[in-house]
This record gives C-alpha cells, sequence and structure tokens, in this order.
C-alpha cells in the first residue's frame, strides 16, 4: 500500500542468503549499508551523493527486494532533481522487477507527470489505484492527475473506452457511417468543450472519465457518448443509431430518469442535424424531444431544440407528433418506448415520412470452406434469401466472408438485404434467422437447402440485425452484382465534412507535451504582452511533417529542428543561415534537416544555432534575428512584424492560436509605445474623473428634484409623503 507520505524513502531489508554462499551475503550487507547512506544523503536533500551511494548499491546486485528499493529512490531523487527521464527509467525498472508493486507505478507515474505525459500519468497512477484497492489516497491522486488532462486528451481517452467496449463485445461497431480519425477526435474534443463552456472548472466530463475509468463504462453510456461524438462529427444516422440502441439497452435494464432522458436527446441530436443537412428530420427528432422532456423536464438544452425542430413542422404535423407520442403505449419486447414516436413501425410513414432499413445477416458453416463458396453457391445462396424475404435479387448483397478461427471454428458468411420500407420482409428474416429454435431449424435448412454444398448451418452463431439507414431523400444504393465477395455496403462518409484544425501542425510546449487550446475569440482576437514580466508559458507550432518546432517574439525566431540525430555530435552540423534562407544538413552524409526559403528576412550576423546533444531546447536549436523591416515603415504597427509562418512552403499559424510576446521589440519601438500608453492611461483617467464629477452632478440634480416634489405634495395636501410612495402612487 503506498504510504501516506508518497516521498518517503523505501526502507526495504534484504532477503536471507544461504550461508554457503558468502560473497553474495557481502555483496547484499554492502548494497544494504550504500542504501542507508543514500537514504540519509536524499533526507538532507543531497541528490548528488543519493544518486552516487544508489549507483555503487545497484552495481552490487542485489536481491530483488532491495534492488527495487533502489530504484524506486533513485527514482525520487531524479524526480526531485527535475531529472524526470532517468527517474522514468529507474521507474519502469521497478515496475519490470516488481509488477505488483505500487510504489513503483507511483514512482512512473510522478515521472510522467514531470515529463508532461499526463494522459500516461494517468494509466500509472490508475494502476496504483487497482493495486491498492482504490484507497483515499490512491483516489486523491488519480483524481489530481486526471483534472490535468486537457480537454483533447479527455476526448481522445473517451475515443479509447468506446473502442474497448467494441472490442469486448458490449457495443456494435459503428456501421451507418464512418468519419475520418483524426475528423473523430475533433469531434470528441467539440463535444467535451461544449459541455464544459460557461460550467464552474473543472467541468463534468473529469468526473465522468474519473467513474469510467475506476468502474468501467456501461454499454448504454458508451452509445451515448458515442452519439454525441457523431453528432459533432456530423454522422447524424450513425449518431441517431447509437443513440437508439441505447435507448434499448436502458429499457432492458429497466433505466428511467436523467439517463433514458439524455440517450433521447442525443437520437433527437442525430435527427435534426444541421439546417439544410440532407438527413434532417424535424418530425422524429421533435418525437425524441419530447420523450427527452417526459423523463426530465430540467433539460433547457432539450427544450431549445424541441423548439428549433418545431419550426419546421405545420401545426397539423406537431399535433400529430405529440399524439403518437403522448397516446400510444409503451413496448415491452426490450423495444423503444412509445416506438411511433421515434419513426418506427406504423409511425415510420408518419413522422419521418419514409424510414429505410437493411437487414445484416450473419450465417455460419462449420463444416464449409472458403473453395466451397463459388460463384454459383453465392448466387443461389442470394436467390434463396431474397426468394424467402419477397425482395427482388438485386437487394440482397454478400457483404463479405471470414474464415475460421479458433475463437469462431466455422465459415462466416455476411449478407446484407437492403430492404428499403419494407417492414415485413425485415421482420420475415428476422423470424427466419432468429425464430423459436424448432421453427428456425426447419425453415432456415429448408431456405438453404439450394446451397447444401456449405453443409449444415449453426443456427446459434448465425443471427440477423435490422439498421436504419435513412439518409432523408434518399434511395439505398445498389451494392453491387451477384458474383462479388468482397464488402459491398461499407459505411458510408459524413455529407458533411468536419472541418479539423490543426492537420498541418499541432501547439506544443518545447518538450513536444500537449497543451490545453485556447477558447479563440469570434473575432480572432490574441493577447499581446509588452512586459516580459507578465507573459505566460511559451508555445511552440509543431508542423505536422515532424521536422521542426517553432516560436516567436517581436525580435526573435526561435526553431527546434527535430530530426537531428542527438548523438551527432556539433562539428558533424553544417547549419547555413542567410538572409531568406536556412538549411540543416549532415556534413558527412548530406542529410538535410531542415531547409527552405523564410518568411521573412533576418540577421544572420545577430543570429545564433547550438547544438547540446539533447531533446527540447537541449536539441538542435536556431536562434534567428529578425529584420524587421515592417516596424521601419510602420513602427506603431507591431503586429506586422509577425511571421505567420516558418518557411514559405509551410501552413500558416493561426493568428489566435497563442499570445503574442512584443517584450524583446526595438528599444525605440518600446519606448514610442510607453509614451503612447502613457498619454493614454492619462486620457482615460481624466475621462474617469469626468464621468465621476457628472454622476455626483447628477445625483445631486435628482436629490433636489425629489426634495422639490414632496415639498410641492406637502404644501398642496398637507399630508407629508417620501419620494418613493409619490412615485409608488403615480408610476408614470
Amino acid at each position: 500500500m503506498v504510504r501516506a507520505v508518497s516521498d518517503a524513502v523505501e526502507s526495504g531489508t534484504g532477503s536471507k542468503v544461504p550461508c554457503n554462499s558468502m560473497s553474495a551475503s557481502l555483496r547484499q550487507l554492502k548494497a544494504e549499508h550504500l542504501k542507508k547512506r543514500g537514504d540519509a544523503a536524499l533526507k538532507d536533500g543531497n541528490l548528488r551523493e543519493a544518486c552516487a551511494k544508489y549507483d555503487e548499491a545497484i552495481d552490487l546486485q542485489p536481491s530483488s527486494s532491495v534492488m527495487r528499493a533502489l530504484l524506486s529512490n533513485r527514482a525520487l531523487a531524479h524526480t526531485k532533481a527535475r531529472r524526470f527521464e532517468k527517474a522514468l527509467e529507474d521507474a519502469e525498472a521497478a515496475v519490470a522487477l516488481a509488477p505488483s508493486w505500487d510504489k513503483g507505478y507511483w514512482r512512473k507515474g510522478v515521472a510522467l507527470e514531470g515529463l508532461h505525459r499526463i494522459a500516461d500519468a494517468v494509466q500509472a497512477f490508475l494502476r496504483v489505484w487497482t493495486i491498492n484497492g482504490g484507497d483515499s489516497e490512491s483516489t486523491a491522486r488519480l483524481q489530481a492527475v486526471v483534472r490535468k488532462l486537457t480537454r483533447e486528451q479527455l476526448g481522445s481517452g473517451m475515443l479509447v473506452l468506446i473502442e474497448a467496449a467494441v472490442q469486448e463485445g458490449a457495443i456494435p461497431k459503428a456501421t451507418v457511417e464512418c468519419v475520418p480519425v483524426d475528423a473523430l477526435h475533433e469531434a470528441a474534443f467539440l463535444v467535451v468543450k461544449q459541455a464544459h463552456h460557461g460550467v464552474p472548472s473543472p467541468g463534468p466530463y473529469y468526473a465522468r472519465y474519473l467513474s469510467w475509468l475506476t468502474s468501467g463504462i456501461s454499454p448504454p453510456a458508451a452509445l451515448i457518448e458515442r452519439s454525441r461524438i457523431h453528432a459533432a462529427g456530423r454522422c447524424f444516422l450513425q449518431a441517431a443509431a447509437d443513440a437508439e440502441h441505447g435507448v434499448r439497452l436502458l429499457f432492458k435494464a429497466d433505466i428511467h430518469g436523467i439517463e433514458l432522458a439524455q440517450a433521447y436527446a442525443c437520437q433527437g441530436a442525430g435527427y435534426l442535424a444541421v439546417q439544410g443537412h440532407a438527413d434532417r428530420a424535424p418530425a422524429p427528432a421533435a418525437a425524441c424531444f419530447l420523450k427527452a422532456l417526459d423523463n426530465d423536464q430540467g433539460l433547457l438544452s432539450v427544450q431549445a431544440s424541441l423548439e428549433e425542430a418545431v419550426k419546421d413542422l405545420t401545426k397539423e404535423e406537431y399535433d400529430q407528433v405529440r399524439a403518437e407520442v403522448f397516446n400510444t403505449g409503451s413496448r415491452a419486447d426490450g423495444g423503444l418506448c412509445h416506438p411511433e414516436a421515434l419513426g418506427f413501425v406504423d409511425g415510420v410513414s408518419k413522422a419521418a415520412r419514409a424510414r429505410l432499413y437493411r437487414v445484416d445477416i450473419q450465417l455460419a458453416f462449420p463444416e464449409a470452406s472458403t473453395k466451397a463458396l463459388t460463384a454459383g453457391v453465392r448466387q443461389a445462396l442470394r436467390a434463396a434469401l431474397a426468394s424467402a424475404a419477397g425482395l427482388e435479387l438485386r437487394r440482397v448483397t454478400l457483404d463479405r466472408v471470414s474464415n475460421p478461427r479458433p475463437d469462431s471454428p466455422y465459415l462466416g458468411v455476411r449478407l446484407e438485404a437492403a430492404v428499403g420500407g419494407n417492414e415485413e420482409a425485415a421482420y420475415q428474416i428476422l423470424r427466419l434467422v432468429e425464430g423459436t429454435p424448432a421453427a428456425q431449424e426447419a425453415a432456415l435448412e429448408s431456405v438453404l437447402s439450394a446451397v447444401s454444398s456449405l453443409g449444415p448451418v449453426d443456427h446459434g452463431a448465425s443471427s440477423a440485425d435490422v439498421v436504419d439507414i435513412t439518409p432523408r431523400g434518399v434511395q439505398p444504393l445498389d451494392a453491387g452484382g451477384p458474383d462479388s465477395a468482397g464488402p459491398l455496403v461499407p459505411a458510408t462518409p459524413p455529407k458533411m465534412e468536419l472541418e479539423v484544425p490543426y492537420r498541418m501542425y499541432r501547439i506544443t510546449r518545447i518538450d513536444g507535451s500537449t497543451v490545453d487550446r485556447v477558447d479563440k475569440h469570434p473575432f480572432c482576437m490574441s493577447r499581446v504582452y509588452y512586459d516580459a514580466a507578465e507573459k505566460p508559458e511559451e508555445l511552440w507550432a509543431e508542423l505536422a511533417d515532424g521536422s521542426c518546432r517553432w516560436r516567436q517574439t517581436g525580435a526573435e525566431v526561435k526553431v527546434c529542428v527535430l530530426k537531428v540525430p542527438h548523438t551527432l555530435r556539433p562539428r558533424q552540423l553544417s547549419v547555413t543561415l542567410e538572409p531568406y534562407s536556412i538549411k540543416v544538413s549532415n556534413k558527412d552524409t548530406g542529410e538535410v534537416y531542415l531547409e527552405g526559403t523564410l518568411e521573412r528576412g533576418i540577421v544572420p550576423e545577430d543570429s545564433v544555432w547550438t547544438h547540446g546533444g539533447g531533446s527540447g531546447e537541449d536539441g538542435t536549436m536556431l536562434y534567428l534575428q529578425k529584420m524587421n523591416l515592417e516596424l521601419l515603415q510602420k513602427h506603431w504597427m507591431h503586429s506586422e512584424m509577425w511571421w505567420p509562418r516558418l518557411l514559405r512552403h509551410h501552413s500558416e499559424i493561426a493568428w489566435d492560436d497563442y499570445e503574442k510576446d512584443y517584450s524583446d521589440l526595438p528599444e525605440q519601438v518600446l519606448q514610442h509605445h510607453r509614451i503612447c500608453e502613457a498619454q493614454k492611461d492619462q486620457e482615460r483617467t481624466l475621462e474617469a474623473l469626468e464621468k465621476s464629477k457628472r454622476e455626483m452632478l447628477q445625483e445631486r440634480d435628482d436629490l433636489r428634484r425629489r426634495q422639490r416634489q414632496e415639498r410641492l405634495h406637502y404644501l398642496r395636501t398637507g399630508v407629508r409623503k417620501s419620494w418613493v410612495e409619490l412615485n409608488r402612487a403615480n408610476p408614470g
């Protein structure tokens, strides 16, 4: 168990050794003696001596119990000396030596936290929490580290948990619409950003993520979150499908209230889409929002969404939706409550005009092989299923074939039947594949008699699932020909792409660690600092090609060249700094690490470079002095000297990605700025004094008028009344 003081030195003693192994015993005793001396030096703050003693003790190769304590304490010494990379090496060695030892993971988490690898630190402290059974100290530290995650990291962590639920089979894979990975991560960030906007820090998703890490994410919660992410990524059909599945699971678990309301709200958001989108369906969206409010009246955002959906409906359509929602019974078979309100069964044609469906059929043949699945057999299989469902042959397509595996020892044949709005055909296939065992076996064997070469079908491993594929107003496409054995109806991309802002670069610290994004102003405003003491943490722009990481101030551009090997010696580097170009290459091999035309001019004589053989600012750094010719023309236009990019072939960095540091502008420019600011401050002070004087005079005038009204009323009526009473009696 982790000690109450997390930085306490490990005091373990060595295990007993056989008497016939004196050399090992002596090494053990000496290692323990050196450890005690190192512990004393560490407590006194003499970190260098402590590390030296630990080094000597580790070289003696003592027992595993002493070795892990030595590695742990040396990791602590490195951490206090802010040598986090070495601390991480020792912590990982301790973890490898004792995989179930909480202190090793604790040291690892602290080192990762020092390296700004917060997501990895969370996993290390989660391991500590698991080993210690969720004690209070581990919980508090895990919570503190989780709160250091950026919103992007929170979104990415959610995606990892959702994907784990998919891999475990807790929720189905998204098959209706697909979205690129970078857009999916951007959508997850937008979900977190929107939820945290305007609420007290740290925001709701930090507590949710901590709960999911420690207790696991339930299938309904995973589906609801995936629905939100897909809606943010413009995959509205997939968002509606995910939320629908979540509603079904909640009904099966007999869970109502806020969770069911959120699921309905997500489904409504999927149907509502955005204005002008091809999949926008306001009628079923309004029905979902009504059901959400029926389960929880406190969802103000749902009320606003309902009002938006109603704007696209006539009064008669909305009245019909309300009647279908509140005048129909609930489903008791594990399906949706009030299905008509959501665009299913009879309500399909009423609320959503025409819903389109696809049936995914999985057939398992334990005795068949891929060789038996010839073109003729595939054609016969499609024809048999189409005939049984009353569909045209072209409506049944072969999606994929999976070979037998240890976990699924059968030939899997997946077909898709595009039934469109023909619900009877969908139910016919469901009854055929997933009916009662006796009826299922007889009916299915009869249908598959035409493909007897595949052998018997495994009824337990066969399944069918109905998928809503309604792209509003668009008919399902014919997937392919009869003899195609590949994937014929893949998930479609969204009809409206999500703009991903950081594809060409990202904003980081000098060590490359992630920083939280700034909340941008609608007018692309960015704060400017003229005082070096006030400027915030330095942020860098790292290019997507991994060539460099750079930032700028008013007078200088700093460039960290990332592709230079750490083992390369400075004399092996060739660095050419020209007024409008730079080049960094290897003298011996000619390999170019960075080259290009600069966006603006520099002063080569005042520019320098360094190579420390490390990473970050200890690596290869270029310090380029700006020409700042723009300031010679317009010394008052400081923003004119700001470079939009480093090299001409690079993408531009958004103006408002980070604050501007003008603290090192030329002294003449800064002096003029200080004079102008002093004059403005004096003007603002005078304006404030004049405003205060006007307010005081206005207050005196108001007081005189009130007193005059009171005296006039007394002279006219002989009754004394205050101005407040007179004003209430005559509000006009």
